[in-house]
């Protein structure tokens, strides 16, 4: 069997996995760019860290945002730095490549930086089918099965039958949607500013689209918008429900939409497999028993990992 590559260009992180050696790069999509002297003085994870720490002429750029390349010569520096480090390893190998994009264009560029290392073909594969093969849920059963894909950007709903993409559409409503209206909420009901170290806490430690018997708080910290001084404020799980309860209600009405979509064998035999839900946005309490209530078919939280996506760049035949 040849050498395969997997790559995910991703706008929160470049992943290449490799058959024969496991992950080669697991880097984030960020860059310190030196406007001066047009170059990348430093990249990943310890860029993240200078927010609001950087001189004259250094700016933070993230060159991949929203499914597309936002910079075009800046993504391109930061994929000839890393795929430079492991040239050798694309030589003659089977690349495939995760589709995280539906612009043609976006594909393109990556397929034609890919091809300067000069494997010996490139393909591209549906990201939400290479997810539940690498998290291990079965799509090829022949009355069909809906994941609910939730990434950085958008969310995306697959219906997958004898393992292939019946239907799927992309939705606005990622992480990202649902960090901004929380830090909405907080900005325009609380007076408070949050910093982003703070959302995780909320979406998971509270985060609910059922109503919970009894409430959960916690303390959380931001900058007083009035004051600008640093401020605490105690929250409660009923009081920030509804930001949860309306980002699941656009995932049901979507859902109910493609169903109507689908030819009725597949459309009723989905009552039988259900759905999966991928995503650290499945850790929300109430996620399950929302979507079972309301369809009545069986609901999967999936507890894989990132790397899920890894696992189904190696695997998919």
């Amino acid at each position: 069997m040849n050498k395969r590559i997997g790559i995910v260009f991703d706008e929160t992180d470049i992943k290449v996995v490799s058959s024969e050696d496991g992950v080669l790069i697991k880097e984030k999509t960020v860059v310190l760019w030196n406007e001066k002297e047009n170059k990348i003085v430093l990249y990943g994870e310890d860029v993240l860290n200078l927010e609001n720490k950087i001189g004259t002429n250094l700016s933070i750029i993230h060159p991949l945002e929203d499914g597309e390349i936002k910079n075009l010569k800046i993504f391109q520096n930061l994929i000839h730095l890393l795929f430079g480090q492991i040239k050798d390893e694309f030589k003659d190998a089977d690349v495939i490549i995760s589709k995280t994009s539906d612009n043609e264009l976006v594909l393109d560029e990556f397929s034609a930086i890919t091809s300067i290392y000069q494997p010996k073909n490139i393909r591209f594969e549906d990201s939400s089918k290479l997810i539940a093969i690498g998290a291990g849920i079965n799509i090829n059963d022949d009355y069909g099965k809906i994941i609910l894909e939730v990434e950085n950007h958008c969310a995306k709903i697959s219906v997958f039958a004898n393992g292939d993409t019946v239907a799927s559409k992309q939705l606005p409503y990622g992480e990202k949607y649902i960090n901004q209206k929380i830090k909405q909420h907080f900005k325009e009901k609380k007076g408070i500013i949050l910093d982003d170290s703070v959302l995780d806490k909320i979406k998971y430690g509270i985060g609910s689209v059922l109503k919970l018997k009894d409430d959960l708080e916690i303390v959380v910290a931001g900058i007083d918008t009035l004051s600008k001084e640093k401020k605490k404020i105690l929250v409660s799980s009923s009081s920030v429900r509804k930001i949860f309860l309306d980002l699941f209600n656009h995932y049901k009405n979507e859902i109910t939409k493609l169903l109507e979509t689908l030819p009725f064998y597949i459309s009723t035999g989905i009552v039988k497999n259900g759905m999966s839900v991928v995503g650290s946005i499945g850790k929300i309490s109430g996620v399950n028993y929302f979507f079972k209530d309301f369809f009545d078919w069986p609901v999967e939280i999936s507890n894989s990992t990132e790397d899920a996506i890894l696992f189904g760049l190696l695997k998919i035949k």
